[in-house]
Parts: structure tokens; C-alpha cells; sequence
């Protein structure tokens, strides 16, 4: 068994002093490192924030070039008729432009699926267009 001796504490006023200089020191101690982790925290927050923007960016402008380059091709399937002038082309913008209208409506949190959607849609209102045109004009 450990033997302990009493030892007298020293409550004069300069031991009472040195020891409340003490305790600031680690108050101050813990001060700095809360700023320092808030500032790391801070600084993470504003990277993660930066990346969220490009990335938003990028997806905008992959988005706007698709859609460009799919509607030619919607108003070219359009045309694709059966040997029966069954307009095969026209229905088949139809039920991927409306399942992709379906996923933008939706707007997953997946960007790729996302952009998918957006860009299919195209194909429903390309076809709706010809439709409109097409009954306008009075043509078969």
C-alpha cells in the first residue's frame, strides 16, 4: 500500500494569484482551440459550398448543350414510320419524353439521372410541337 504525507496547501495570496494566471492560460487554451476548429470547420463548409457550385454549373451547361443536340434528333425520329405508316418515331418520342418529364419532375439528387431527365423531355416537347404544326397545317 502507497504511503501518502499531508502536504500544506499554500493560500497566500501570491500562490492564489500564480495559480487564477493558471487557469486562464487554459481558458484561453480552450478559447483558441474552439476558434481554431471553428475556422477549419468554416473553411471546409466554404470548399464544400465552391465545389457544390461548379459542379451545379457544370451540370447547367451539359444540361443546355444536350438538349440542343437532341432536339434535331427528336424531330428527326419523328419521322420513322412501320412499312404500315405507323409512326413508330412519334410514340417513341412520346414515352421517353414523358417518362424523362416523369424523372425531372422528380429531380433525383443523382446529377447524371438528373440531367438525363432534363434532356429527355426534350423528345416530349419536340413531338408536342410537331403535333401542334402539324394539326395547324391540317396535314396527315
Amino acid at each position: 500500500m502507497a504511503h501518502h504525507t499531508r502536504t500544506m496547501l499554500d493560500r497566500s495570496p501570491d500562490a492564489m494569484a500564480a495559480l487564477e494566471g493558471q487557469l486562464a492560460t487554459f481558458d484561453d487554451g480552450e478559447t483558441l482551440q474552439t476558434e481554431l476548429q471553428a475556422h477549419a470547420f468554416s473553411q471546409q463548409c466554404l470548399r464544400e459550398i465552391e465545389e457544390d457550385e461548379r459542379l451545379n454549373r457544370t451540370e447547367t451547361l451539359t444540361t443546355e448543350v444536350l438538349e440542343v443536340l437532341v432536339t434535331p434528333a427528336a424531330g428527326a425520329l419523328s419521322t420513322w414510320k412501320t412499312q404500315k405508316d405507323f409512326p413508330i418515331g412519334s410514340v417513341a418520342n412520346l414515352l421517353l419524353g414523358s417518362g424523362a418529364k416523369a424523372v425531372s419532375v422528380w429531380n433525383p439528387d443523382n446529377r447524371g439521372v438528373r440531367v438525363a431527365g432534363r434532356v429527355g423531355k426534350v423528345l416530349l416537347h419536340s413531338q408536342l410541337s410537331i403535333i401542334t404544326r402539324t394539326l395547324i397545317q391540317g396535314t396527315p
